[in-house]
């Protein structure tokens, strides 16, 4: 599983909605088999978090804290991407059946 873009309004931030939708989504990979696993509960996430850019316009510019928001979930610096400009964060799950 392989987060690209998930983003919380700017008047919904700080506010416990992205914590609640990540909570969700974790919970949900760790106890519900994927078809698409072959029935396997899904291994791994893995999130793309790009460097802030001040060249952004202000509607679309990440959070600084991004790296923190993960991390406290458990994710753990995978790799940093040069030619993306920005880190690979995965987080381990169960693979259980």
């Amino acid at each position: 599983m392989f987060i690209l873009c998930a983003y919380v309004r700017k008047d919904s931030q700080k506010k416990g909605v992205g914590h609640k939708l990540l909570s969700h989504l974790i919970r949900y990979l760790t106890t519900t088999p994927i078809e698409y696993f072959n029935g396997k509960k899904t291994a791994t996430v893995e999130v793309y978090v790009p460097y802030p850019n001040p060249k952004w316009s202000p509607n679309i510019q990440f959070p600084t804290g991004s790296k923190e928001f993960y991390e406290k979930f458990g994710f753990k610096l995978k790799r940093e991407l040069q030619k993306q400009e920005g880190y690979l964060y995965r987080l381990e799950l169960t693979n259980e059946k």
